[in-house]
């Protein structure tokens, strides 16, 4: 269960992240950079996250 909570967490972050993007172009870059954390954390939360 925690892996999926890990997985949900990341997309929220990605989708804040393109919902930043779309924003003035300054954010554009930042917009890319959460996107990217996010991603990394989806996949750390399914591939390293030991469920109980």
């Amino acid at each position: 269960m925690k892996s999926v909570k890990k997985i949900l967490m990341g997309i929220a972050i990605i989708l804040l992240g393109i919902a930043i993007s779309l924003g003035p172009d300054s954010f554009l870059f930042i917009g890319w950079v959460v996107s990217i954390i996010g991603l990394i954390m989806s996949f750390i939360g399914y591939y390293f996250t030991e469920d109980e």
